[in-house]
């Protein structure tokens, strides 16, 4: 009897060591559980990884009205959709193709069409038909754009400022994914990082348009003493606004009135509003006043300022239109294993050579016409007409861009 009492005491305190050790271990877990849900964000994600969280560019929203703000995306412009459609049943294009039966194709990638009605040769840039005549990689002459997509293709004079638009675009990518610090009152333009910064004044951003005019377009010319500074909104619209500069007339003109002007609507919208005169020496601008005649689109994440000018003109496409005796055109392009080619064209549109892009890679005019060997040019339809490549161009400014029908009126 005795024997089975010591066995059931035995037994009881190896059950009741059992209890207590399953009792600790829960509560350990618990706490465990409990401290880590306390923890803040920060300190969980520098646990997880030792890269610091960036803030993130969201936009910013104005409650101006009325105003061009969700009006003036590329495809919506009535301006382009007309003409695109008069021009269109007037030459009665037809697209070209080689003895071989490819596609022609226009150095920067284009379809080369062939008017029934005058004979000359045309491509498509976006809603536009431009003529090949006339030149229409040249800078001066217009936006070009891609032909069915409409995106924006940035076209530059020389070597120099094709490499500076390529390290711009790379900075400003790394800082819109958050991959990089952010310098102070940066300045993003259509995805490029600019070297200017905007200012803080009574509550908001000013960005000055004399210094990111380039960015708009490359040949933008800009004088204190004209009384106005345009601005290209797109390839079909320009949008002028006086300055202090302006004298009398322009002023009454403008519908000046004091420190304002008249500003009328474009593509299609019926409205005015009061828009800024713009110091004639430093023409800065409110972001909510830019975007409510050029319908920009601003993103900040509180350090540094985005600027979408249209979707489309958000792009890393590019190319150079050499102005030397040999016509050579150089572009820069992205190839199916998604790396950048330096690649060279003669007048024809024949591609000469092609090497990988990096800092060495684009040489100047006389190292280019040193690439060519024997004098063979090879066919340029395996990049080109390639649905899959993307053709880098550039960018230019339609010198008679107007608003509606009256240029120099807003």
């Amino acid at each position: 009897m005795k024997k089975v009492v010591f066995f059931a005491a035995i037994l009881s305190v190896i059950a009741l060591v059992i209890f207590i050790i399953v009792l600790i271990a829960t509560d350990k877990t618990a706490t465990e559980e409990d401290f880590s849900s306390t923890l803040p964000d920060s300190v969980s994600s520098s646990v997880k990884s030792e890269e610091p969280e960036r803030p993130i560019f969201e936009e910013i929203l104005f409650d101006t009205t009325p105003t061009m703000y969700g009006k003036t995306d590329y495809f919506s412009v009535e301006a382009g959709i007309e003409i695109m459609k008069l021009e269109e049943d007037f030459l009665q294009l037809e697209p070209m193709v080689n003895e071989d039966g490819t596609p022609c194709k226009y150095y920067l990638g284009h379809q080369i069409y062939k008017s029934n009605t005058n004979g000359e040769k045309y491509i498509l840039s976006g809603n536009k038909i431009l003529a090949i005549s006339f030149e229409p990689d040249s800078l001066g002459n217009g936006y070009v754009r891609e032909e069915n997509t409409g995106k924006r293709i940035h076209m530059f004079g020389n070597t120099s400022d094709l490499n500076n638009f390529q390290d711009e675009w790379d900075a400003g990518q790394r800082i819109l994914s958050g991959k990089t610090e952010i310098p102070e009152n940066s300045i993003i333009f259509d995805g490029a990082l600019t070297p200017y910064t905007f200012e803080r004044k009574n509550g908001t951003m000013y960005i000055d348009l004399s210094e990111l005019a380039p960015y708009i377009s490359p040949e933008i010319y800009y004088d204190e003493l004209m009384g106005y500074i345009d601005i290209y909104v797109n390839d079909f619209s320009t949008v002028r606004i006086p300055t202090t500069a302006a004298n009398s007339m322009m002023r009454k003109t403008y519908g000046v009135v004091g420190d304002n002007f008249e500003f009328r609507s474009w593509n299609g919208e019926k409205f005015t509003a009061w828009g800024p005169v713009l110091d004639a020496l430093h023409p800065q601008i409110s972001i909510e006043d830019a975007s409510m005649m050029f319908g920009w689109k601003m993103y900040t994440n509180g350090t540094a300022l985005s600027i979408v000018t249209d979707p489309l003109n958000v792009t890393p496409l590019a190319a150079i239109k050499e102005s030397g005796d040999l016509g050579i055109r150089i572009v820069l392009k992205v190839g199916d294993d998604g790396l950048r080619y330096i690649c060279a064209y003669d007048t024809a549109g024949n591609l000469m050579w092609k090497k990988p892009f990096n800092e060495s890679a684009i040489s100047e005019e006389t190292d280019f016409s040193l690439e060519q060997k024997d004098g063979i040019i090879e066919s340029d339809n395996d990049i080109v007409a390639s649905e899959n490549s993307k053709d880098i161009v550039t960018n230019e400014y339609d010198e008679n861009a107007a608003i509606s029908s009256e240029p120099a009126n807003n």
